[in-house]
């Protein structure tokens, strides 16, 4: 005689057995699929690299990539910030200018740098943005100081050169509170054109320096901007 509870008990044990490992199996192939591994596994052609600038803006790129990758080019200095966004399908990697992966989102160097993507399937409609930004130079300098800017070459080539100046409205007020929170050199002048006062805070050889003291100290006081330069006689 048949026993049905022996039977149905070996039954179970081996439908347990078969199906007690099949979601084991998909379960390691899942997790090895949302893996990206730790380099490429496609080659970066060239034509396949788009030149891009996201310093302060970012970058939004919406495609569908096949079994390829593609890379954005962009040129970065050293302690730039990358922050970007990517699909959970696709893995990406960024290359710095000497060919050595970057793990951190901190740029190492100066130079030109790759984001490399792929998708981790064969196929992936995604979606990419990412942003580059630059820390203020002068937000590590120690401030107040006795006077700013950049001073007038001793020695140069050439025969004359520009400097940028840092200007803000004039008030009694604005004076005192440059001086007193950045440069004990800032002093009131006078647009010849207008006759407008302006406070001068600072001037600088390069008009991007000048640009990033302007941002700087418009945190604080707002409405600072770079003016129109002033040619300096050198001989």
């Amino acid at each position: 005689m048949l026993n049905f509870k022996r039977f149905y008990s070996l039954l179970f044990l081996a439908l347990g057995i078969l199906t007690g490992c099949v979601p084991m199996e998909n379960s390691e192939q899942n997790s090895a699929l949302t893996q990206c591994p730790p380099n490429p596994t496609i080659a970066l052609l060239a034509e396949n690299i788009e030149l891009v600038d996201p310093l302060g803006e970012s970058v939004e790129r919406q495609d569908s990539i096949h079994q390829t990758a593609i890379g954005y080019q962009f040129t970065g200095k050293e302690g730039d910030e990358l922050d970007y966004a990517i699909d959970p399908g696709l893995c990406l990697w960024i290359f710095a200018p000497n060919n050595q992966l970057v793990t951190t989102t901190t740029l190492p160097m100066d130079g030109n740098y790759v984001i490399q993507i792929q998708p981790k399937l064969k196929k992936e409609d995604f979606n990419l943005s990412f942003r580059l930004q630059r820390p203020n130079y002068f937000a590590s300098q120690s401030f107040p100081q006795t006077t700013c800017g950049d001073q007038k070459p001793q020695a140069s080539d050439v025969d004359s050169v520009q400097f940028y100046p840092v200007n803000i409205s004039y008030s009694p007020s604005s004076l005192q509170f440059a001086i007193t929170n950045y440069c004990g050199d800032a002093y009131q002048k006078t647009e010849p054109d207008t006759g407008r006062k302006l406070v001068q805070i600072s001037s600088f050889l390069s008009q991007e320096k000048a640009q990033e003291f302007a941002d700087f100290v418009n945190e604080r006081m707002n409405g600072t901007v770079v003016g129109e330069p002033t040619t300096i006689y050198l001989r």
